[in-house]
């Protein structure tokens, strides 16, 4: 994969970084107290108020979704150049087909195994597949 990047398979460098950043916003703001943060805390056996001290220190961890939303934009963007894809509804239905096909299902059987409720399962994979949808348009308009 580092050879295809390497070699100007990806050359869509400004959608891939657009992408990751808009798909790291919607996280923010989904887990945000004003949409899902305190059902999102309460879920994980959180109290909510201890939020603003869970996020002292948390600049690694940004780093590293943003690192881990670049990765996903990059292996977006090439299903997309490889499908030769143009238009805004085949980015977001690469963007669902790959949250149905990897990651709604992956995590899933996480969910099952580790017995999280199922609310909890709703508010984190929503979630993911807005994002996915969204990058999927993004790299298609940019």
């Amino acid at each position: 994969m580092l050879g295809i990047l390497l070699a100007g398979g990806v050359s869509n460098w400004m959608g891939i970084i657009v992408a990751a950043i808009v798909s790291v916003v919607i996280g923010a703001v989904w887990y945000s107290p004003f949409l899902f943060g305190k059902r999102w805390m309460k879920l994980q056996g959180k109290n909510p108020r201890d939020a603003g001290r869970m996020m002292k220190g948390a600049g690694p961890s940004y780093i590293l979704i943003f690192v881990a939303a670049i990765i996903s934009a990059i292996v977006l963007q090439l299903f997309i150049s490889s499908l030769n894809m143009t238009s805004v509804w085949m980015g977001a239905a690469l963007g669902l087909a790959v949250w149905i096909g990897f990651v709604a299902t992956s995590n899933f059987s996480m969910a099952m195994l580790s017995r999280k409720p199922a609310k909890l399962y709703v508010i984190e994979n929503i979630h993911l597949l807005i994002a996915f949808m969204a990058m999927g348009t993004i790299l298609v308009l940019i």
